[in-house]
């Protein structure tokens, strides 16, 4: 649980916030009402100190354009985004209920081989439905990946957090912290590509998957480490256990 936040009870947009339900480093999710018909949903709200952080900014709002235009079950939907006039980025999400596989494998531990095939499947769903838009996620991993409660079967995937998406190359949203020559993702999930800052497409997401995969069955990544470098290093140089 997070303390009462500051931001409880304001309106970005046509959207007033209530609690709040998640934090990253960059942003807070919070749970949001929509002022012209009282519709529950979420917002993801650019942290405060960030406000004005050209970088961050793009990233959130590149996130609303890439899951917007993404219209499949597996991928959370997103109704809005855009920018507060003082500079505070926003987007508006459908509410889930549910945990992330990181939460749910901290609770239960490993999974068995064949729910680990039944959420797999439907993770690739997901992936090929963006891949098809030439949307590549190069985040992958348990923290972004929610099993959703009250769907029509248990172990509902949705995947989240498309912030570091690369868009299609003559897409105008296309943000410049994309290009080649950044080292984007989470050192734990990369694949080698994404560790030397290389051009990556969908296979890194296949890579990124196979590590979800390998860490359901196992309760841990193959590679970790608290030196991020070093698990860079070992994703290029060691074969996994």
């Amino acid at each position: 649980m997070f303390a009462p936040s500051p931001r409880t009870g304001t309106v970005i947009g046509d959207y007033r916030l209530g609690r709040e339900i998640a934090r990253g480093g960059t942003a807070a999710v919070f749970e949001c009402y929509r002022e012209r018909d009282g519709a529950r949903l979420a917002i993801k709200v650019l942290a405060a100190d960030l406000r004005g952080n050209a970088g961050s900014l793009a990233r959130l709002l590149q996130e609303g354009r890439a899951i917007r235009s993404l219209r499949h079950e597996r991928i959370v939907r997103v109704f809005d985004h855009g920018t507060t006039p003082d500079g505070t980025g926003y987007v508006v999400m459908e509410l889930l209920d549910g945990r992330a596989i990181d939460q749910m494998i901290g609770a239960e531990g490993p999974f068995s081989p064949a729910r680990v095939a039944f959420i797999g499947r439907q993770i690739c769903e997901g992936l090929a439905a963006a891949h098809a838009r030439s949307v590549f996620h190069r985040d992958i991993k348990p923290a972004n990946i929610m099993l959703v409660d009250g769907q029509r079967h248990r172990d509902f995937v949705k995947l989240l957090d498309f912030g570091v998406a690369r868009l299609p190359i003559d897409d105008p949203a296309r943000m410049a912290q994309t290009a080649q020559g950044m080292t984007l993702g989470t050192p734990q999930y990369m694949s080698p590509e994404q560790a030397q800052a290389l051009p990556v497409d969908a296979r890194t997401d296949v890579y990124n998957t196979g590590l979800v995969l390998f860490e359901m069955l196992v309760g841990a990544p193959p590679f970790d480490d608290t030196n991020p470098v070093q698990v860079m290093r070992r994703h290029l140089l060691e074969v996994p256990p």
